[in-house]
Order: structure tokens, then sequence, then C-alpha cells
């Protein structure tokens, strides 16, 4: 049996990118697009100063600035919108994307020569690109990704009724996600087992219960808060009560908070 009691007025919002919307969200997107676009324009680099004229060499940067641009972005905000990732899964979705977008920089400043600078093509070389196009990108990631996570967690509150926010959950590592399970104080870090991952977060245990709601777990010990609705069954193991966690965890319950939990739960089995 699991038991699970968020009421509606209750919203955990994991709101899926960042507090900020998805308009803001991609106009940050275009706003660097368009300043890292004037720079080239203005710059004029790889020749393209002394080859084009401002109009066209403007037109050629939006182009193959905006291209990766494009596909980039979109995989930056996959990796934070479609569900909790880990670090480990972060890194090589990002260096992936990166991978594959060099490639798609080649096709395109390849059709760009042709088209605008064809004397030059010949003289390409599409190796070298290729290095540029894969540096600069996972420069540009490594600077951006940590950022819009940092923007993530910060989205990552409890609303209450009353309008306040919670802030334990602006302080969860992102490759656990939100779905809290299990938090166990730990001197003064907190284990926080999510439904995705375990990390220790460096908060008094009293300060992250007082901003936790009541309705979505309860203190069972001086040491440890379990989330109702990842409880599967109330227990008696050898004599002591304990909680079963549907990760298959036990969790022990102590004498001063037993008779709560089991008002909660209802009787123990075994």
């Amino acid at each position: 049996m699991k038991f699970s009691s968020i009421p509606p007025n209750l919203r955990l919002a994991k709101r899926q990118s960042t507090s900020l919307s998805a308009v803001k969200i991609w106009g940050w997107h275009f706003a660097a697009y368009g300043v890292t676009t004037a720079v080239m324009a203005i710059s004029g680099p790889f020749g393209t100063f002394g080859a084009l004229t401002w109009p066209w060499r403007t037109l050629y940067w939006a182009i193959c600035v905006g291209v990766p641009w494009l596909f980039l972005a979109t995989a930056l905000e996959l990796t934070l919108t479609g569900r909790s990732w880990r670090r480990s899964a972060v890194v090589a979705f990002v260096v992936g994307a990166n991978l594959v977008v060099a490639a798609i920089i080649v096709a395109t400043v390849w059709s760009l020569e042709g088209w605008l600078l064809p004397a030059r093509r010949a003289a390409l070389s599409l190796v070298e690109i290729y290095f540029y196009a894969l540096t600069i990108g996972l420069a540009v990631s490594a600077v951006v990704t940590p950022i819009r996570q940092r923007q993530t967690m910060a989205a990552m509150v409890v609303d209450r009724p009353d309008g306040g926010q919670d802030t334990f959950f602006a302080r969860l590592p992102p490759h656990i996600g939100g779905d809290l399970v299990h938090l166990r104080m730990r001197d003064h870090y907190i284990e926080v087992t999510t439904a995705t991952g375990r990390d220790l977060v460096l908060m008094r245990f009293t300060d992250a219960l007082a901003s936790l709601p009541a309705s979505l777990g309860g203190r069972v010990h001086r040491s440890h808060w379990v989330a109702w609705s990842h409880v599967a069954a109330l227990i008696r193991h050898r004599g002591r009560l304990a909680i079963r966690l549907d990760n298959g965890v036990e969790v022990p319950v102590s004498r001063g908070y037993a008779k709560a939990v089991k008002a909660r739960l209802g009787p123990p089995r075994g």
C-alpha cells in the first residue's frame, strides 16, 4: 500500500525548467544568440571581415551561429525539463549533442561558403572546422549548463496556500531531482534520498523539516523523515516499529512518534 496525501492547494512546483516563463527562457537564449551574432559580424573572424560586406557578413554569422545554437539550446533544455538527470547523464548528453552539432556546423559552413564565398570553399579544412566548432560548443555548454541548472533548482519550491515559498528544494543537487523519499540527519548534513538518487545537503535537519508541509511527509524518528507517498508499509521488525519504503529501505520509528505514525498509516504488519 502507498499513501499519497498532497492536497490540491499545495503544488510541488518542479517548474519544468526555471522560475522564468518559457518565453523568458527562450528570450534569454535569443538575446545571447543576438549578442554573439553581433560580435562575430563586427569582428569578422576567419577572414569574413575582408571577404564580405557587413550586411552579408551579418547574414553569414546569423546563420552560422543560429543553426547550432538552436540545436544546442534545445538539447540543453531537454536535459533540464524532460526529467531529473544525474550529473554524469547531463555531461554525456551535452557532449553527445556537441559532437552532433559540430557536424551540423561543418555542413552549414560548407553550404554558406558555397553560396557566399565559392572561391575559397575548396581551401576549407572540414576537420579543422569540426575541431573549432566542437571546442567552442563545449566551452559555451560548460558555462551555460551550470547556470541553467541553478536556475532550475531555484525554481523547485513548494508553494503554500499563504503564498510563501520554501527554500529546501533549492538546495537539492540537480541530479537527484525533487521527488523526496527519505531524509536522514547526519551531523550538520542531511542525507536526502529521492526517487532518482541520493546526496548530502548542508542544512540543519530542523530547518529542513520546518520548511516541508506535514501533508508531504513526517518525522518518524529523531533522525528520520519519510514521504508519505513513498511508504509501502508499516511493519514490526524484531519487536520494533519500522516503515518500509517503496525502495525497500526500512526506517525505524521511535516511541515518541509511534502513536502519530500509527494514526497516519494504521496498524503495523507482523
